[in-house]
């Protein structure tokens, strides 16, 4: 897999303005309090810890990685704020994150695939971030909203034609295209 990863090839970094603009992001999340766990008995003097991520900007742990995500797209040339359409399908948490982050960075195409089933509040919260919002089947979850992104993507591809950093016109996928995004750990 190494290998693979080594195939691709990272343009120079952003300018400076656009290095700026993901600064302010990442500097709005994170620093959350931690916390040890003392009251519970842990056998083999382990520790649990606690984190309070619900203080992040969407309240979600997701808040971390999409601005890392959008950022290596976009060294990566395949996206252009306000140019690009991009999109993220979700059970929910991490679509907010997503709307969230492509508002801060200044992509004004968005949408976010969630099931129909979602609950209102976390389509109201994707939707208050600027983001379009499309509902595959309910009760699919995953597969439903899998089946309508494939969908999508391909109905954009036939329609805009080109390859992902070629027509940034086309619609991006962020944690689908991204091959940082489905490396495994070492």
């Amino acid at each position: 897999m190494k290998e693979k990863f080594e195939l691709w090839k990272y343009p120079e970094e952003l300018a400076s303005e656009r290095e700026e603009v993901y600064k302010r992001a990442e500097s709005k999340v994170g620093n959350t309090p931690l916390y040890e766990i003392e009251k519970i008995e842990i056998p083999n003097n382990n520790h649990i810890f606690a984190k309070e991520e619900y203080l992040n900007p969407t309240g979600s742990n997701f808040d971390r990685i999409y601005p890392y995500l959008f950022k290596e797209a976009e060294k990566k040339g395949y996206i252009i704020p306000g140019v690009t359409p991009v999109i993220e399908a979700t059970t929910g948490n991490a679509g907010a994150s997503f709307a969230w982050v492509a508002r801060e960075l200044g992509f004004n195409d968005v949408t976010v695939i969630i099931h129909e089933d979602a609950p209102k509040s976390r389509t109201e919260q994707i939707k208050s971030y600027g983001a379009k919002v499309l509902f595959s089947p309910k009760g699919q979850y995953t597969k439903g909203y899998v089946e309508l992104l494939e969908k999508v993507l391909k109905e954009d591809k036939e329609k805009k034609g080109g390859k992902i950093g070629e027509n940034l016109k086309r619609l991006y996928a962020v944690t689908k295209i991204l091959q940082e995004a489905r490396l495994p750990s070492d």
